[in-house]
């Protein structure tokens, strides 16, 4: 806590700054006599002394030995802030005058470092005049001395606090040291169990073992990876003691806990072997000895909760404790148990060789919950008269996220007082708060904390201003941390502070801080943290960090020591509360007015909210961060040009058209971000913004403004989406030929290049930052749908100038480290010069757009780092062959992930080598093929195993896609999990059963408009679906009688076992008749939609809804426009929770509902309807009365 309160001590460096900018200042100002000399001499002196108390004290704090420690820390932070402030408001004096200068255009040759810090005054005209300046450096070092000279009787604890951490780590170890026997028992693992008992089965195999790395390849190594808490050790402890582990000749159990000794671990290994401590001191003895007892035997060794220090140590002690394993026999197995996935990364270069991993999440809803019961429980002999008691813990448990730790010390916590009124002040309370006592969950989670390095332990404190189950965004959050200086400077010249901050992010992926979350849907990627480790942030942030949501009262009493702080609200009276912190360094206002959703309610809010926001700038004078979210606010108001330390504007969901011209006055401002706007006017950004000296991120709706004049003048800028080359001056292509530090670049308009030679003054080539780059004809606007790119552009121009545009694409070559690439609009027939695997080898990603000229593909199948290739609107293109796969001798698409074919109207033929395909040589990694508007193209080669999602759309394909088939002619299991076929008009049957029996994993599938379809064939055996909809396709509904088997394509009869599927949507509902369907028995989700004739549900249709009556729980009716009666059987359905009625304008009255709905929702209804069911007034509303959520609309 104490490297957070003086910011993992980055007040080092600012007193540092501090000492040297003194020492100059008084040189060259002639004060050299003055007493600051011997007060900077001191703060030098002491500055190391007090770098080792800030460590130190870190541990003192955690055991809460000494507040008068802590009140000096906090007067430290204090001291250091103002500073940093007086040092920063010197720099931004320099940047004003550098700025006004070079409007003068009397920019000097040279600034010196003294220039750049310190007003520019002439000490002639003010040898008798205060120094305002010189006073407050006097302030500033007088204030850091005192407290400096403070830290004097702290200072013994340097000393005490190296033997005190020895012995807190033996402590620690004899805590957390575990044993092979299970302490309880397992509850929801059973799944987990299997697969790593499987993997001690399995025959050890060379795959993925490098020739480097055959010392080891008898052994194989999981890791068990989870948070603190998940049951890693429990879970292991069961298998250990499995009859499967039984098979090993020697097993070995050793607790590494946080103490990663080698001599130690391998000491444990002898005695877990023999029962007897070996008395072994040299590390070669000990070698030698575990070798000896291992040779040719065959084991399983658990090392148990491994942590991380750093890699370049943890690799040379991991190669010492895995040399003598080597020589165990065949089939050896270790498994390792950490909280963090780079131990397995360490361990993997030590073996050279891919090592399994096993992640454990939360455990389920209802097996945390009979976890927790076992424990509440424990002495109850009959849960029935404790019904209360039983719905209070559901509603804990869903807190829990799963956490088997948590669910167990909250369950013995309760256990011992079964009382109504505790139970509840339990369930309103935080978790670790609520186990104080217990002292259980958060001291384990803590050691997550602890062990982190001062500067991941500022960032992730950071995190806690955020709200729970919050996304996180890399790129966002890392600037964040840039903004507040929590980045460290970079040590080498390639690296900017991004690439720190996004070093710092990904070790706190890598150590299950994070969690990733792919979003296919929206095409991004973005981060969890889990909800304990959030309470975990702010309660090592709580001085620090604090966020307020409230509609009542702005609370009183919060501490002076905020430094972040985040304002949820509706309320312009609880803003208007809020008071001065005069220390924060981030402010976070959400407002969303009392009136958010009400038509023309913006007004009376952004007036207040205005003059109220210009009141917080005021009294906010040193934050560095400010995040703006508020519909309301409508301008920002004049007064943001008075935070001369802001770094970071973020604007989101706010109706801001333009932003003020005072924000040209900021000069430390380094991002501005606007996200999730209302329309925008193309003047957005004020004239003189290009005069911002440190601007790097620019986060704008670029396709909607009318950019940068003289945008070249921004030398430190990163990204560009969307630069128009215009015939004006501050607008030509020449603008960017200074912006070296780019590293996303998207140029438009590229038809007002007027020759090669213009184009090739950009010299893209030597911009070796530059990772993302998009050249487009035209001034089409970006889009995403469904997780794909499009571009808006009906007004692309034609094929004029095609000759041209190969020039022009020439001259535009970029530097070899380019990783994404998009081309838009291009009409030249060929390829760029530069489009051969050699000079684009680095590229992952490419995009071609609307290339209506190009004839033949490069052969990108040679890039070996391509995950993503997107090819639409290429109308000339006939092939896809060998020319475009290239020739690799190792196959081609080595690292394809995605890969989209859209608008390809002249292709006919995509073949690929049968050989390359046996061997799975081509898109072995390929996750998701989209197919779309290719007319003419009849077949599709043998789909990889690998494939998980697969999208037909338009295509001319005659039958089902193959998928590859082994080698002893049985098929193997497919990855796919969903299936979308569309406008297929040759399709018209199903695979078989034999063939659709791989699809083993597939959850989703959808058929729609294949108007020549008259079998699903084997669908049936598919008993992993779990959402299937089916639309306009009018052969499948034969009328058949309801059977319940059907015969194969063999004349044998296919078992009819039910599909389980949660999940059914179709345009017409006698589909439900024919089979499968016709056999469903636990349907959750019915949904049908758009279909023009139907009038009412016949009765074959009722009796089929009685027949999932039991587990329906929402039936959806949209766009059924002739529809005047819905089934009567309604209220029998007894789990039905969700009724959704929209567009049903015939429909004038409801049936009989059940009693178990939850939610009733009819839209554009007949106004009788509304009429009956009107509330309180309607002659049918007591029939409805009972459903807590009702909406009815016309």
């Amino acid at each position: 806590m104490a490297e957070l309160l003086v910011g993992g001590w980055i007040g080092s460096a600012v007193v540092q700054k501090l000492v040297e900018f003194g020492f100059s200042y008084l040189q060259k100002n002639f004060f050299w006599q003055t007493g600051m000399k011997a007060e900077l001499k001191r703060l030098q002196d002491l500055l190391p002394r007090i770098q080792a108390l800030v460590a130190a004290s870190t541990l003192e704090e955690a055991r809460g030995l000494n507040p008068d420690l802590k009140k000096w820390l906090w007067q430290l932070r204090d001291a250091v802030d103002q500073a940093d402030d007086f040092l920063d408001e010197l720099e931004y004096q320099g940047l004003a005058r550098k700025v006004q200068k070079a409007s003068q255009r009397k920019v000097r040759a040279t600034d010196t470092l003294f220039i750049k810090y310190c007003p520019n005054l002439d000490f002639s005209k003010r040898t008798f005049k205060q120094d305002s300046t010189l006073e407050k450096l006097r302030r500033v070092v007088r204030r850091l001395d005192e407290v400096f000279t403070g830290a004097a009787c702290f200072l013994q604890l340097v000393e005490r606090t190296k033997h005190e951490r020895q012995r807190q780590d033996v402590e620690l170890y004899k805590i957390r040291e575990t044993s092979s026997l299970p302490k309880t028992d397992m509850f929801g693992r059973e799944r987990e169990k299997a697969f790593v008992v499987q993997w001690l089965q399995r025959p050890e195999d060379d795959e993925g073992c490098t020739a480097s790395g055959i010392m080891y390849s008898n052994i194989s190594v999981l890791s068990v990876v989870g948070h603190g808490g998940m049951g890693k050790t429990t879970l292991v402890q069961h298998v250990y003691k499995d009859e499967a582990a039984n098979e090993f000749d020697l097993k070995l159990w050793v607790c590494v806990s946080n103490s990663f000794d080698v001599k130690r671990l391998m000491t444990d290994m002898l005695e877990s072997l023999t029962g007897q401590r070996p008395n072994l001191a040299s590390l070669n003895a000990l070698q030698v000895s575990l070798k000896e007892a291992l040779m040719s035997k065959k084991f399983l060794l658990v090392l148990d909760d491994v942590w991380e220090e750093e890699e370049k140590h943890d690799k040379s002690k991991w190669e010492n404790v895995l040399a003598p394993l080597a020589n165990g026999k065949e089939g050896s197995k270790i498994l390792v148990t950490t909280r963090m996935k780079s131990v397995a990364m360490v361990i993997r270069k030590v073996i050279r060789k891919n090592i399994a991993t096993l992640k454990l999440e939360g455990l389920q809803e209802e097996d945390c919950l009979l976890l927790f019961n076992s424990y509440a429980f424990a002495d109850v002999k009959s849960l029935e008269s404790h019904y209360e008691l039983k719905s209070i813990g559901r509603m804990l448990v869903k807190k829990l996220s799963g956490s088997p730790l948590a669910a167990k010390v909250i369950g013995g916590l309760l256990n011992s007082n079964l009382d109504v009124k505790h139970w509840k002040n339990v369930l309103n309370s935080e978790i670790g708060n609520a186990t104080h006592d217990q002292n259980d969950i958060m001291p384990i989670l803590r050691l997550s904390y602890t062990y982190l390095p001062p500067h991941l332990q500022t960032c992730f404190a950071f995190c806690s201003i955020f709200p729970r189950d919050h996304e996180f965004y890399k790129d966002d959050l890392v600037r964040m941390w840039m903004s507040l200086g929590f980045i460290q400077q970079p040590h080498s010249l390639e690296d900017t502070l991004e690439d720190v901050g996004g070093k710092y992010f990904d070790a706190l992926v890598m150590k299950s801080i994070f969690e990733k979350v792919e979003d296919g849907h929206r095409n991004l990627t973005y981060y969890l943290m889990h909800d304990l480790l959030h309470e975990l942030a702010q309660s090592v942030s709580a001085q620090v960090c604090i966020r307020v949501v409230c509609d009542d009262k702005f609370p009183i009493g919060l501490p002076e020591s905020i430094r972040h702080l985040s304002v949820v609200t509706s309320k312009i009276s609880v803003l208007q509360e809020m008071g001065s912190f005069k220390n924060l360094r981030s402010l976070f206002v959400s407002f969303y007015g009392e009136n958010t959703f009400l038509e023309n309610s913006y007004h009376v809010d952004d007036q207040n909210f205005n003059l109220v926001l210009s009141q917080i700038i005021k009294a906010s004078k040193s934050i560095r961060l400010l995040c703006i979210c508020a519909p309301p606010l409508k301008a920002l108001p004049k007064e943001i040009g008075s935070l001369v330390h802001l770094r970071f504007l973020k604007l989101v969901q706010t109706t801001i058209t333009r932003l003020p011209r005072s924000i040209c006055n900021l000069y430390h401002l380094e991002i501005v971000a606007y996200e999730e706007m209302h329309q925008v006017s193309h003047n957005f950004l004020p004239k003189g913004i290009n005069n911002l000296p440190k601007i790097r991120h620019l986060i704008l709706p670029w396709d909607e403004i009318d950019g940068i004049p003289g945008i070249g003048r921004l030398a430190f800028l990163q990204g560009i989406d969307g630069f128009r080359i215009k015939d004006e001056a501050g607008r030509r292509i020449e603008e960017l030929r200074l912006l070296n530090e780019l590293r996303l670049l998207r140029i438009k308009l590229i038809e007002n290049v007027k020759d090669a030679g213009e184009a090739e003054q950009v010299k893209l080539n030597e911009k070796h930052h530059l990772v993302d780059l998009s050249i487009e004809w035209g001034d089409g606007k970006k889009c995403c749908e469904d997780g794909d790119e499009y571009w808006d552009d009906e007004n692309l121009r034609d094929h004029s100038r095609g000759e041209l545009d190969e020039q022009v694409i020439d001259r535009l070559q970029p530097h070899t480290n380019l990783k994404k690439l998009t081309i838009h609009g291009y009409m030249g027939t060929r390829s760029a010069t530069w489009m051969t695997p050699s000079l684009i080898s680095n590229l992952e990603s490419i995009r071609l757009h609307k290339c209506l000229g190009w004839e033949s593909l490069p052969p990108f199948g040679e890039l070996p780092h391509l995950k993503i290739l997107d090819l639409s609107d290429i109308p000339q293109v006939k092939r896809l062959d060998c020319e475009f796969h290239g020739k690799r001798v190792y196959g081609c698409f080595p690292s394809l992930e995605v890969l989209l074919i859209r608008k390809m109207e002249a292709l006919e033929e995509w073949s690929v080598s049968a050989a390359a395909i046996e061997v799975h040589q081509c898109f072995p990694y390929l996750r998701k093929l989209h197919i779309q508007q290719c007319p003419k193209l009849q077949e599709l080669p043998t789909l990889s195993p690998s494939l998980q999602r697969l999208k037909i759309v338009d295509v001319g394909l005659t039958t089902f896609p193959r998928h590859k088939e082994s080698s002893n002619s049985l098929s193997v299991s497919s990855s796919l999990v969903e299936i979308e076929i569309i406008g297929c008009k040759h399709i018209t049957s199903l695979p078989s059963e034999q063939v659709l029996e791989m699809f083993t994993v597939l959850e989703n599938f959808e058929i729609s408009y294949c108007e020549n379809i008259s079998s699903l064939g084997g669908l049936q055996v598919m008993h992993s679906l779990k959402r299937v909809a089916i639309w306009d396709c009018p052969k499948l509904i034969q009328n058949a009688s309801l059977v319940s088997s059907i015969e194969g394509e063999d004349g044998k009869t296919i078992r009819s076992i039910p599909l389980l599927l949660e999940q059914l949507e179709t345009n017409d509902p006698l589909l439900l008749l024919e089979a499968p369907f016709c056999r469903l028995q636990s349907l959750k989700v019915l949904k049908i939609m758009f279909n023009e004739k139907l009038i009412s549900f016949p009765i074959e249709i009722e009796n089929w809804l009685l027949q999932n009556g039991s587990s329906l729980r929402e039936l959806h009716i949209w766009d059924v426009i002739s529809l005047q009666i819905l089934p009567s059987c309604l209220h029998k359905l007894s789990s039905l929770v969700v009724l959704d009625v929209s567009h049903t304008p015939e429909l004038q009255r409801l049936p009989d509902l059940p009693s178990s709905l939850q939610k009733l929702m009819i839209t554009y209804c007949h106004s009788e309807l509304k009429k009956r069911y009107q509330k309180d007034i309607g002659s049918d509303w007591p029939t409805i009365a009972h459903i807590p959520h009702v909406g009815i609309y016309i």
